[in-house]
């Protein structure tokens, strides 16, 4: 069992940082080969101190607006399980957070979730928070794809869409299959738990079902829409700070961007560290076959970054430590 561990390790505290560094590199290359980067910077400085602080103030607020909505499908996704309010479920979903950052793949936030519940409720909050987390990739993977498709079609030169019609038209299928069986297994996840709690061999996993084989439709798609809330609170947060940095996009553009990235990101596997230099190369990729402003891209993208993830953990992880003193 002790290899496995290391292995893990290596790659938790390790590869992860080496992966930041390397594209932080790269991602650096590209800024500083930007012709116009003393004028590019010179307008950032500016923002501060004129109106278009209202940019970065209207971003700001999304985060807690964003929060809220995860909170709210918390709450939702629990209530056969157990009664929390907003408050706590909000507290629940910052402690993911803060869990989220020194884990693969996000799966600490399963873990930081549940430290705000009893003992009894743990078990089937890990499933129900897989629910949730598999609306909200459903979510991503719908405007993900609706992107690659008015993206293509508009005839926009991305470096990331193929040139070859054939192989974007596989790969299209291929995206728009897994889409559909995300929406159908989200939909079934009752009928799934109730399934497996019929398993013998199972058993160990029937308590964790509980909660899965007692949401109705009605309330998964009260999750759905929440879920889709939720989206464009990220997509606004980015168009926001794409005008306060200088990025000039109109908001279309910006979404259909945002979107693809979104989608391309979810199919990456990594650490929530590692992923600002993933996030700074796609931009750089994606966002800027529409503008020259590589710096704005990244400050932009690194924004939204730290406000929704770092602030959060940083919350969540002194929520975490008073419960700790308040139970001791």
């Amino acid at each position: 069992m002790q290899a496995p561990r290391t292995i893990k390790s290596w790659i938790a505290y390790g590869l992860a940082p080496l992966l930041l560094i390397i594209l932080s590199i790269s991602v650096y290359r590209e800024i500083a080969s930007q012709p116009d980067l003393p004028q590019a910077w010179k307008h950032i400085q500016e923002s501060f101190g004129s109106p278009s602080i209202g940019w970065l103030i209207a971003a700001l607020f999304g985060v807690m607006v964003n929060w809220g909505l995860e909170a709210a499908k918390w709450k939702r996704l629990l209530a056969h399980t157990e009664s929390v309010s907003l408050g706590k479920a909000y507290r629940g979903v910052l402690t993911g957070v803060a869990f989220t950052l020194f884990t693969p793949n996000r799966i600490g936030e399963y873990l930081g979730r549940i430290w705000h519940l009893g003992p009894n409720s743990r078990g089937a909050a890990v499933s129900l928070s897989i629910a949730g987390g598999l609306s909200q990739l459903f979510v991503t993977g719908l405007f993900g794809m609706i992107a690659v498709e008015l993206l293509w079609r508009g005839g926009f030169q991305i470096p990331v869409l193929p040139d070859q019609a054939m192989a974007l038209f596989i790969l299209k299928i291929i995206g728009w299959s897994v889409t559909a069986l995300l929406v159908l297994i989200y939909f079934s996840v009752g009928e799934i738990g109730t399934f497996l709690t019929r398993l013998k061999w199972l058993r160990f996993m029937h308590s964790g079902m509980n909660g899965l084989t007692q949401l109705s439709r009605s309330e998964l798609l009260q999750v759905m829409g929440l879920s889709v809330l939720r989206y464009f609170v990220f997509l606004l947060q980015y168009y926001f700070l794409f005008r306060f940095f200088g990025v000039e996009l109109t908001w279309t553009i910006a979404f259909l961007v945002v979107a693809l990235t979104f989608l391309l990101l979810a199919l990456i596997p990594g650490m929530a560290l590692a992923e600002l230099g993933v996030r700074g190369k796609l931009s750089l990729l994606i966002v800027g076959a529409f503008s020259t402003n590589s710096i704005g891209i990244v400050l932009a993208v690194t924004s939204v970054w730290f406000l929704n993830l770092i602030l959060p953990a940083i919350v969540g992880g002194g929520l975490m430590l008073t419960k700790r003193k308040l139970t001791e």
